[in-house]
């Protein structure tokens, strides 16, 4: 059976279980819930997870205000932040900086990749000397606040725009297949097999039809271990996300 959805991952981890077989007891929030837990484990620290993007972002007076800038809940991570504030009618277009940095493009933009390794050491080389380097930022992955150092006060409101490196989170309603992930279905069963050790843990030697006995100690134990395991099979098979700040 392909996995498709979360409600295809929940009864496939159910059945795992034994459910229709066994009563499993987790109540309905509890199961939404850790299959959540899988799912942003899954999302933070594999790289199939994820995806980089540039975000073109256009600035606003309240930012200009704040000296910073707010972006999408599914970033998880800010790479790197390009100087291009600037707008088409600002003289910044038109200045000895802005010429020398086209022409030094010139043979790229011909087609021309021989010499492509150079020519981006002489440019940046160009960008250092002209205090046209990467822009100095911040970035809080919980409040998604990007601060970013710069002169505010020459940024134009709905002209003046910045491009962001960031690392998304995919949508796994758009991308349906991320939901069949063997590392998604290997946590999701562990995490409700958790739960499940946690809510029987008062008990021991649960007497089921049939003679089966369920030993919550042991499921406990069981499922620690392998989620143990698994998160760092996870992180060892992955590109660690970059957060880091840029000084």
């Amino acid at each position: 059976m392909h996995i498709r959805s979360k409600d295809d991952l929940k009864l496939y981890v159910l059945r795992r279980l034994g459910y229709p077989v066994i009563k499993i007891n987790v109540e309905e929030s509890q199961l939404q819930d850790r299959l959540d837990d899988a799912l942003e484990f899954y999302q933070l620290y594999s790289s199939e997870a994820q995806k980089t993007e540039y975000i073109k972002h256009t600035i606003t007076q309240d930012e200009i205000d704040a000296k910073s800038l707010n972006i999408g809940d599914d970033v998880l991570a800010v790479s790197k932040v390009f100087p291009t504030f600037y707008n088409m009618n600002s003289i910044a277009w038109y200045s000895p900086e802005y010429q020398t940095f086209i022409r030094e493009l010139k043979e790229l933009q011909s087609g021309n990749l021989e010499n492509y390794y150079i020519t981006e050491r002489h440019i940046s080389l160009l960008n250092f000397l002209l205090g046209k380097s990467d822009v100095s930022f911040k970035f809080n992955e919980f409040t998604k606040e990007l601060s970013v150092t710069t002169d505010w006060s020459a940024l134009s409101p709905g002209e003046s725009f910045l491009i962001i490196q960031a690392v998304k989170k995919i949508d796994p309603n758009k991308y349906k297949a991320l939901w069949d992930s063997y590392w998604l279905k290997e946590l999701a069963y562990y995490y409700v097999l958790r739960q499940w050790a946690a809510n029987l843990k008062k008990y021991m030697n649960i007497q089921l039809p049939g003679g089966t006995t369920l030993n919550a100690s042991e499921m406990m134990e069981e499922a620690v271990q392998k989620i143990g395991e698994i998160q760092q099979q996870l992180k060892d098979v992955s590109d660690p996300l970059p957060f880091f700040e840029v000084a």
